[in-house]
């Protein structure tokens, strides 16, 4: 017995080597403008990527429209996904942006966005950003959404917000480069929020601003070989044939 339970953990732990994470990747300061200037378009970074990897929105949300929910779609290329050291793989992604507080609005160039007809975030009012992958070139791995991991705003100083989702939730107040600036920068969360909601619990009650920018993680997680799933499948199979037998021997 203690044999065959032997051999299923060694094909267990070897699977499970197979579907490891191989590596990040993060788009930071990221937005929805389809006509970016160079400060606006974001960076990609991490391993898989190169200098020849890059990124653009293959459909922006409508501009001036408000609805519950928006949408914005990207494209990465030339990416190293599979971890061969060949930048040659390219994934999609989808943003989706919703409120529940009169719906979820864009500036006319996606730069920003806001709630409600003013498209702007006020006190008391929230607003949600999911991530979902669409698909990747890869035969190796798949990319996975991690989650937002920075948010930045502009003409909202020392706003207290609280981000929340399924693992829980972190309070932070906005922060500015300076007294000077507009635009907040290096709100960090504490770790990447999956589908998360923002909310404006506290602050000056006249002050509102505008979603400026966000960051957002990736992961690449290899698939596990067929050869080794089907071995394991053969060998779990031949155990319970065993314990089966064993067991009808005893009831005998």
């Amino acid at each position: 017995m203690m044999k065959w339970l032997t051999i299923i953990l060694f094909f267990l732990v070897n699977v499970l080597a197979d579907a490891g994470v191989a590596d990040v990747i993060t788009i930071t300061d990221l937005n929805a403008d389809s006509s970016p200037s160079s400060d606006l378009e974001g960076v990609l970074e991490g391993s898989p990527v190169s200098a020849a990897s890059s990124f653009a929105i293959t459909s922006p949300p409508l501009a001036l429209a408000l609805g519950p929910q928006l949408v914005a779609t990207y494209l990465v290329q030339d990416v190293d996904l599979d971890g061969d050291g060949l930048f040659a793989e390219d994934f999609s992604f989808s943003i989706t942006f919703a409120s529940s507080d009169g719906g979820i609005g864009f500036s006319g160039s996606g730069e920003v966005f806001g709630v409600g007809n003013d498209r702007t975030i006020n006190p008391d009012e929230s607003f949600s950003i999911s991530v979902t992958v669409l698909g990747d070139t890869s035969t190796t791995h798949d990319v996975v959404a991690d989650g937002i991991t920075e948010i930045d705003f502009q003409s909202l100083r020392d706003a207290g917000f609280r981000v929340t989702d399924t693992n829980g939730s972190f309070n932070f107040v906005s922060v500015f480069e300076s007294n000077l600036e507009s635009e907040s920068v290096n709100n960090v969360l504490t770790r990447p929020f999956v589908d998360p909601v923002f909310q404006y619990v506290d602050g000056n009650r006249g002050r509102f601003g505008t979603v400026d920018d966000w960051s957002v993680q990736f992961s690449t997680v290899a698939v596990p070989e067929p050869s080794s799933m089907a071995c394991l499948g053969v060998v779990l199979l031949f155990f319970c044939g065993k314990r089966h037998r064993i067991l009808n021997g005893i009831n005998r």
